[in-house]
């Protein structure tokens, strides 16, 4: 084949990436969640520094939703250093959330920590954010 000769373009299959067909049906699921409760409580068993929570409040953010005050994540990892790097991150995020380094699996705990958004959500002193 020469330069000057092209092929004839081919039709393609038009198909939505995987990646969003997943991050609809996400985000449906959170709706259909918010619509009965008044928040959304996530359960993340291995953290590690808390991508998968930060993605999730990246989708309820994109669709409309305060993740300050709809979103409780409960965070787990056995490695102490990827477990403070999840509280680092979540709480200059401002996302409530309890962090424990411990094992998921045993169900054994060395320490719990709470990110200050967790007590503004979770205090009396507040009521307007139950």
């Amino acid at each position: 084949m020469s330069m000057t000769e092209s092929k004839a373009p081919t039709k393609s299959k038009t198909t939505r990436p995987a990646k969003t067909t997943k991050k609809n049906a996400l985000a449906e699921k959170i709706e259909a969640a918010l619509d009965n409760e008044p928040y959304i409580t996530l359960s993340e068993p291995t953290c590690g520094a808390g991508g998968m929570v930060i993605a999730f409040a990246k989708v309820m953010l994109a669709r409309g939703y305060n993740p300050q005050t709809q979103l409780r994540a409960d965070c787990v990892d056995i490695d102490p250093v990827a477990a403070r790097m999840c509280y680092i991150q979540l709480s200059l995020l401002g996302i409530p959330a309890r962090v424990v380094i411990g094992n998921s699996l045993t169900l054994t705990y060395q320490r719990e920590m709470y990110t200050p958004f967790w007590y503004r959500v979770t205090s009396t002193r507040w009521p307007m954010y139950r």
